[in-house]
């Protein structure tokens, strides 16, 4: 798999400080690949745009994921501009881009948490202060050792976007309590190795649609029998959200997989399928940060 020309000069662009239209990108897949890695898909306001958070780490994650070389934006204009000009043959831009081992990389598998107070987590057996990060998260390698104290409760996000600015959802939780926040729908499945280690009790913060309870209880759920308490965050607003906000394009998309929820029993969440039923709507986790 490789990126387009014009992908990569739209890498080019970010790294001028421009703001890119999420439709200057045609290959959506790569791109939602990458959203967290680097770059950051800004839901807060339509049309949805691109902004880079970290060329370096945007950089390292193409050259992990795709087989580049690139260690600077100059070397990408270098080999689109070899490109252009027919400089390159096949052979030359098949050798350009696997100059690494030609396996899967497992330099970005692990964890992705933030928090909207400071905490304590043990990494590698030493205490270390997590604070607050706007626009970024901390990265803990696979290898890394974390462990939280059983009183923090775990937070579990769908959306990157929301761990970047998870302190514009600060008011949907108990300031009294620590939270540590980490990203559930990732490139890897680490997430759900480490969860096994811990005991901590567990909410999960994802969009309030089919397809977001369908995750909770089919996918995350299933995965969290050693857990103290587990629930689904809902908003006490939730039913004025959905008649101010809501989406009937996201209920008509995701209709026909209301079957696969028949199973569940936790009142609260048979509550907001009702709720998700009534008003044929879905409605974004990204709602609840706007304008904080």
């Amino acid at each position: 798999m490789s990126l387009s020309n014009t992908f990569l000069e739209n890498i080019i662009r970010l790294s001028k400080e421009e703001i890119i239209p999420y439709s200057s990108f045609s290959n959506k897949k790569s791109l939602l690949d990458l959203d967290g890695f680097g770059i950051i898909i800004d839901k807060s306001i339509k049309p949805y745009s691109i902004v880079l958070s970290d060329l370096e780490y945007l950089l390292a994650t193409i050259n992990a994921k795709y087989k580049y070389d690139f260690n600077n934006i100059e070397q990408i204009k270098e080999y689109l501009n070899k490109v252009t000009k027919g400089e390159l043959s096949r052979d030359e831009v098949i050798e350009h881009r696997t100059t690494t081992k030609d396996k899967e990389s497992k330099s970005f598998s692990g964890l992705k948490i933030n928090c909207i107070k400071n905490i304590t987590i043990k990494l590698n057996n030493k205490n270390e202060i997590l604070k607050p990060m706007n626009g970024s998260c901390l990265f803990v390698f696979y290898k890394e050792s974390l462990t939280i104290d059983v009183n923090v409760t775990l937070v579990g996000v769908e959306n990157p976007q929301v761990l970047w600015y998870i302190k514009r959802y600060a008011h949907l939780f108990d300031n009294s309590k620590e939270y540590l926040f980490i990203l559930v729908k990732d490139q890897n499945n680490y997430f759900y190795e480490w969860i096994k280690t811990i005991k901590n009790d567990y909410i999960h913060f994802g969009d309030f649609d089919i397809s977001g309870v369908s995750i909770f209880v089919n996918e995350v759920l299933p995965k969290l029998h050693n857990k103290i308490n587990s629930s689904f965050l809902i908003p006490e607003n939730i039913q004025l959200a959905f008649k101010k906000k809501g989406s009937r394009e996201i209920f008509n998309r995701q209709e026909k997989f209301l079957n696969s929820l028949n199973v569940c029993t936790d009142k609260k969440i048979i509550s907001l399928l009702e709720l998700i039923k009534n008003e044929k709507k879905g409605l974004e986790q990204e709602f609840f940060g706007l304008n904080r």
